[in-house]
């Protein structure tokens, strides 16, 4: 359970990232949010059990 929670926990990151990016137009920091995220997703993804 705690697998699939990092993976939402990921993508809710990567979301926030496109909000920063629509309302403060900063390419970098919103470029290292989304990535950020998207690595807790592929580690919460690659730790689920199966």
């Amino acid at each position: 359970m705690q697998e699939i929670k990092n993976m939402l926990f990921g993508i809710a990151i990567m979301v926030a990232s496109i909000a920063f990016y629509s309302v403060y137009d900063n390419d970098m920091i919103a470029v290292m949010i989304a990535f950020i995220g998207l690595c807790i997703a592929i580690y919460g993804y690659s730790k689920k059990e199966k």
